[in-house]
C-alpha cells in the first residue's frame, strides 16, 4: 500500500507543474502584447499569479517573456524591460531578482539544465542584451554591482561577481569545469 501513495505523489507533482506552465503561458500571452502604461498595470495584476513571488512596485515593458515562471522571483521595485527572456527551465532551475534591480530591454536569463540557478542581489543593474545561461552551476551577481551591454556569462559552474563592481560591455565570463585522467 505505501507503494501506491508513493507513486500517486510522484504524478501529482509533475501535473501541478503542468497546470502552473499553463497558467503562466495564458497569463503571458493575455498580457504581454499590451504597450505602455497600461499594459504595466495589466501585468502587475496579473503577473503575480504566475511567479513564485512578485514585490511592491514591479514593471515589466510589453514583450517580456517568463518560462518556468513559477521558479521566478521577483523583488520590489524591479523593472524588467521590452523582449527580456527570463527562463527558469522546466523542471528545478531558479531566477532570484531582489529589490531595487534593472534588467534593460533585450536580456536573456536562462537556467539551462535542471539546478541552474541565477541570482541578482539588491540593486543589480543588467543593461541590455546581456547573456547569462547558468547551466546546472549557479551564476550570482552581489549587490550594487553593474553589468554592461552585451556581456555574456555561461558555463556549468559556479560564477560570483562581487558587491559593487562593473563589468565592461562585451566582456566573456566562462565558467568550465574539467577533469582531467
Amino acid at each position: 500500500m505505501p507503494h501506491l501513495v508513493t507513486e500517486q505523489v510522484a504524478l501529482e507533482k509533475p501535473a501541478r507543474e503542468q497546470l502552473a506552465r499553463y497558467q503562466g503561458s495564458i497569463i503571458t500571452n493575455l498580457a504581454n502584447w499590451i504597450p505602455n502604461k497600461p499594459g504595466m498595470i495589466v501585468r502587475a495584476a496579473l503577473y503575480p499569479r504566475m511567479l513564485a513571488h512578485m514585490g511592491k512596485s514591479v514593471k515589466i515593458e510589453s514583450g517580456a517573456d517568463f518560462r518556468g515562471s513559477h521558479q521566478i522571483s521577483l523583488g520590489n521595485n524591479v523593472f524588467i524591460g521590452r523582449n527580456a527572456s527570463l527562463n527558469a527551465g522546466v523542471f528545478a532551475g531558479r531566477i532570484q531578482i531582489e529589490d531595487d534591480s534593472y534588467i534593460l530591454d533585450n536580456v536573456n536569463l536562462t537556467c539551462q539544465v535542471d539546478h541552474g540557478t541565477i541570482v541578482l542581489r539588491d540593486n543589480v543593474a543588467i543593461d541590455r542584451g546581456v547573456d547569462m545561461r547558468a547551466i546546472s552551476g549557479c551564476i550570482e551577481i552581489q549587490s550594487g554591482t553593474y553589468i554592461g551591454p552585451y556581456v555574456c556569462m555561461a558555463g556549468p559552474g559556479n560564477i560570483t561577481i562581487g558587491k559593487d563592481c562593473l563589468i565592461a560591455s562585451h566582456t566573456g565570463i566562462y565558467a568550465n569545469n574539467h577533469i582531467f585522467s
